[in-house]
């Protein structure tokens, strides 16, 4: 869905939303949910139905049987085996008759299988671990589960934090308001402002990297890095922000990544929600931290490999989460309070593996990516020559100066204002910020039917 009919289908939603009582509300985002899916996946909206309500039951199940461990973790197992066998059968399905060339009709990847199937995953894990108690009210489950600006790329937010809120009426907070507006406003920026600008470089460069000199290979991954934030986190920010608007608060999914001095604390800013449910659901069930030295490294080994699988069945998303597993086992440690040289190197190195490990996540196949790499380190050499072809790429005139300037100012104004964010907790100029930025997207954003990067995965 175009992230302009997405903010469109919003408005609509949020003016009937504070029109009508209180009371009402929760059937309203229930019933607007359900409208969503029809636009986007009309075909699967028996599906999530249907998982919707058996693991409504299931969880019931569970939760009734909590005197009989043998009985409770009975449906537990029933419901993992179904939901993740659905996940897996409609993720991997094209892959496997690929593979072994069976005449049998591709199936389409109903939206939001991935982001649905981990929340309802969560919920009756939490449920038999006891952290979450059984809601009554199906509807507000299903409000939790197929909450529509969460269904394309996320976050996926914690069940615990979805249904308190849910318990109670939904009130106008216009503080939450203001917030939600401001972080829209910040996730646009990010998203046509930047991202879908940067996208033009990097599509011409990963698709044939053997026609262009290194540096504009080079340029290519660092763009791609940059374009996959500024997508990513930018429909986050719109996504929570439109969340904020149905008086409801949902937890951040990024927290300048960009930032980090190392792998590990990469790790912890950047798809909080994702990391955080491989670790609390993968890691720390296999054993996490407790377990020897050789176990540890191969627990973290194993829920970065269940990372890559996750968005998708490419051999090239596999090597790319073996690859941040291994940077994870390498570099255990976390950066200790050094001088500001030594945090700048520690900064650029791990940007660089983080984005020498994005040409793995970007390019179509493991043989692409090695490529691409091969011919940006081989061929490497700087010269006019190829600092003009390199930059060339943008419009194919001389307007590309000028078009690079925009973008390195641009670039520079997001740096900027992750840097104030990372050091002014209070948020002080955050209203400043939202007015830059309001205008950068009027006068500079990029029109047309562009989709989200995660909404793929």
């Amino acid at each position: 869905m175009s992230i302009y009919y997405l903010l469109l289908f919003s408005v609509v939603g949020v003016t009937i939303f504070y029109l009508i009582p209180t009371k009402y509300r929760k059937y309203h985002l229930f019933i607007y949910n359900i409208i969503f899916y029809l636009l986007c996946n009309a075909c699967y909206l028996g599906l999530l139905l249907t998982e919707t309500v058996l693991s409504f039951v299931i969880a019931k199940k569970i939760e009734s049987n909590t005197t009989q461990k043998k009985k409770a973790k009975l449906w537990l197992t029933t419901g993992l085996i179904i939901i993740v066998t659905i996940l897996c059968i409609f993720k991997y399905f094209n892959f496997f008759i690929e593979t072994f060339h069976f005449s049998l009709s591709e199936l389409i990847l109903p939206i939001g299988i991935s982001y649905y199937s981990f929340k309802i995953l969560s919920y009756i894990i939490d449920v038999f671990r006891g952290k979450c108690k059984i809601d009554n009210s199906f509807i507000d489950y299903s409000v939790y589960i197929m909450f529509y600006p969460h269904l394309l790329c996320g976050p996926i937010a914690r069940p615990q934090t979805i249904l308190s809120q849910l318990k109670v009426d939904i009130t106008y907070n216009s503080v939450l308001i203001s917030e939600g507006l401001a972080l829209i406003i910040s996730g646009l920026f990010k998203k046509v402002v930047i991202a879908d600008r940067l996208a033009k470089y990097v599509d011409v460069v990963f698709q044939n990297p053997s026609s262009y000199p290194s540096v504009a290979l080079i340029l290519g991954a660092i763009f791609y890095a940059i374009q996959l934030y500024c997508d990513f986190s930018g429909y986050s920010e719109i996504a929570i922000g439109i969340t904020n608007l149905f008086g409801l608060k949902c937890e951040n999914n990024f927290s300048r990544p960009y930032l980090s001095r190392n792998i590990r604390d990469f790790w912890k800013r950047w798809h909080i929600s994702l990391s955080s449910w491989l670790k609390d659901y993968i890691y720390i069930p296999l054993g996490g931290n407790r377990k020897s030295i050789w176990r540890r490294n191969l627990n973290v080994l194993i829920t970065f490999l269940i990372c890559g699988i996750w968005h998708g069945q490419q051999l090239h998303y596999i090597i790319w989460g073996i690859y941040h597993g291994l940077l994870n086992i390498l570099f255990t440690s976390t950066t200790p309070k050094i001088n500001k040289a030594k945090n700048i190197a520690c900064w650029i190195l791990t940007m660089f593996f983080v984005t020498l490990g994005w040409i793995f996540f970007r390019a179509s196949s493991l043989t692409n990516a090695i490529e691409y790499i091969w011919l940006m380190i081989s061929e490497f050499s700087i010269s006019y020559n190829e600092i003009v072809n390199s930059i060339i790429i943008f419009t194919g005139d001389n307007t590309s100066i000028a078009y690079c300037v925009i973008l390195f100012l641009l670039l520079m104004l997001l740096f900027l204002k992750e840097i104030f964010e990372e050091y002014d907790k209070k948020g002080k100029e955050s209203l400043l910020w939202t007015g830059v930025f309001l205008f950068c997207i009027v006068l500079l954003g990029i029109t047309g039917n562009s989709s989200f990067l995660y909404a793929n995965f």
